[in-house]
């Protein structure tokens, strides 16, 4: 983004003809009065040439330059800032007192933290969490770091193009890194650029994850539904995983009752990356 430079202005135009009119008497009368005494020729051309520094130096005065450098209004223009509210912050690195959402929240939402209420000083704030989709809040209180997937992309492109037209600074992103939506990459977001801030260390990081879940349902076979998953881990090497299925807010079943829910089954994780 081209960014303009500070230069020097003259805010008075009327004395710049003055200025010139005492530079053309000045001058010529500095080199008269150096004839009477002049002796040598080096020690004149030192002394007229300091005589019409000087005499530069108070007309500059006189002209009153002013130093200005380009700054927006404040309140103009307009900064996104996007949290990510994935399950993923919940993560503790290795050696780390607080999860990442801790100190991500901290940061936010601190008392001690007084960088985000700076930055309102400049520029209008619009906060925004997101995690399957991107919405908009108040404050950033309401962070639970519940969500099931990190839209990172997706966030992105909805926010510019919510804020499109508007004068749209630059957009934050808070964020641990973990997307779930860039395998084709990143998409064109145009002039508008992107601060990302960082938490946590993949380094000594144990995780495991599901890389695909495939689900078929045949009124045929003796089990209805077949749930096909791959499974891949960083961090934990080559053993035995235990996986179970479960619906979705499911009610806990009763004393009289039986769990539905299948008994959990157990899978070898044979890559680590």
């Amino acid at each position: 983004m081209p960014r303009e430079l500070a230069s020097i202005v003259f805010p008075d135009d009327a004395w710049k003809w003055v200025a010139l009119a005492a530079a053309v008497v000045l001058v010529p009368l500095a080199v008269l009065a150096l004839r009477p005494g002049s002796t040598r020729k080096k020690t004149t051309a030192v002394a007229l040439a300091l005589r019409t520094l000087g005499i530069g130096l108070l007309l500059l005065c006189l002209l009153d330059p002013q130093w200005t450098t380009p700054r927006a209004k404040p309140g103009a223009n307009l900064i996104a800032v996007l949290v990510d509210n994935s399950a993923s912050l919940t993560i503790t690195d290795a050696g780390a007192k607080q999860n990442r959402g801790q100190q991500i929240k901290d940061a936010l939402t601190s008392p001690d933290s007084h960088w985000l209420a700076s930055l309102a000083e400049q520029y209008q704030l619009k906060p925004y969490l997101f995690d399957t989709t991107l919405r908009r809040v108040r404050d950033f209180s309401e962070l639970d770091f519940s969500g099931e997937r990190t839209s990172l992309g997706a966030a992105l492109h909805d926010a510019q193009e919510r804020l499109s037209g508007q004068p749209l600074a630059g957009i934050m992103v808070f964020t641990d890194g973990d997307a779930t939506d860039l395998d084709g990459g990143l998409a064109d977001l145009g002039k508008v650029p992107v601060y990302p801030v960082l938490v946590g260390k993949p380094d000594g990081l144990r995780d495991v994850r599901l890389e695909h879940v495939d689900v078929r349902q045949t009124a045929f076979d003796d089990a209805p539904v077949s749930v096909h998953a791959e499974v891949a881990g960083q961090g934990v090497g080559a053993q035995n995983l235990l996986v179970s299925v479960r619906p979705l807010n499911a009610p806990a079943p009763k004393k009289d009752e039986s769990d539905p829910t299948p008994a959990p089954q157990g899978v070898h994780l044979a890559t680590d990356n």
